[in-house]
């Protein structure tokens, strides 16, 4: 079951970068800064707010996990309305 799993992995990486590769050509340096940093932020600010309330520990880090893995879904969509208004 492994090596299959190893070929899946590698293969939706692949066609994934080949499919989306239009959007690597049009992505500017402040747009990457900007969706690799949003995600880091997200933690932080789960990890921050969460301390300021006197969470437990373990809550701790679940709301900082949940709220830095939710902020991925705003760096994709940064990166869709650029292609959206780039693109026409």
């Amino acid at each position: 079951m492994r090596p299959f799993i190893i070929f899946v992995l590698i293969f939706v990486i692949v066609f994934g970068a080949i499919s989306n590769f239009y959007m690597f050509q049009m992505i500017t340096v402040p747009a990457m800064i900007g969706g690799l940093l949003l995600p880091w932020c997200g933690f932080m600010f789960g990890c921050f707010a969460s301390i300021i309330t006197r969470r437990t520990p373990p809550d701790v880090t679940a709301i900082a996990i949940e709220t830095g893995i939710q902020n991925t879904g705003i760096a994709i969509l940064v990166l869709k309305v650029i292609d959206f208004f780039y693109c026409q």
